[in-house]
């Protein structure tokens, strides 16, 4: 909850500070390559600014988000345009990740509760990428696989396409880890879509063809009325 003069409840997203540089989440107010720098800026869109303040032109204005008990200040680096409205990543107002690790920094490899987006050089190979992966994670995580009694193949590491997202996504963390199960979910998920589309074909047909034949039926009890009006001697079918 941030507090100026008034409060309200804003969807904060965590980022690294180039985050407005590799997302396309263009800044109304704001230098994208700087907006995330410090620890206590914060870069918000313009609906919140026009929430706050009233107008669009607020950076460096201050805003308080509200964690409990304490609240922590915050200097406003940048509005960015609102998002679209299909847009996979949701936020209202972006945060340093530093500074949520100033006071939770978590090490633990076994959750998978985070989203992990990496710009890979136009020449890198993905699969080959990919294979390292598990060796980094086996040598790393190893001590946390023992206490968790569970097998590192159990989990798999792998990456996934941006685009991919909306119909592919893996859990909670979109696709910067996954599992065997989430794996599993994603095909359901995907599946789920295709079988809702073609539902709504089905639904379309049967519309088109009801629309047709209340059109026939029409067609034919004209017919009769205007062979009626002939046979009375009328001189046209009207």
């Amino acid at each position: 909850m941030f507090r100026s003069s008034l409060s309200f409840k804003v969807s904060v997203t965590y980022a690294d500070p180039n985050f407005f540089e590799i997302f396309s989440f263009p800044l109304l107010q704001g230098n994208a390559s700087q907006a995330l720098k410090n620890l206590n800026s914060i870069v918000i869109t313009e609906e919140m600014a026009m929430k706050f303040f009233g107008e669009t032109d607020v950076v460096g204005r201050t805003l308080g988000l509200e964690d409990g008990p304490s609240v922590e200040t915050f200097l406003i680096t940048g509005v960015a345009k609102n998002l679209p409205g299909n847009s996979s990543l949701k936020f209202q107002a972006v945060i340093p990740f530093k500074f949520l690790q100033r006071w939770w920094n978590d090490g633990d490899w076994l959750n998978y509760y985070l989203n992990t987006f990496v710009l890979l050089h136009p020449n890198t190979n993905p699969e080959l990428l990919e294979n390292k992966f598990a060796s980094v994670f086996n040598r790393d995580a190893k001590e946390q696989i023992r206490k968790a009694k569970i097998l590192a193949s159990d989990i798999e590491f792998g990456l996934q396409p941006l685009a991919d997202m909306h119909l592919n996504i893996f859990g909670n963390d979109a696709g910067s880890k996954r599992s065997r199960y989430a794996a599993l979910t994603n095909e359901s998920l995907f599946e789920y879509s295709l079988i809702l589309g073609g539902i709504a074909v089905m639904i379309m047909i049967m519309a088109c063809v009801n629309f047709l034949n209340l059109s026939i039926s029409g067609l034919l009890q004209r017919s009769k009325e205007i062979g009626v009006r002939k046979i009375a001697g009328g001189l046209h079918g009207r």
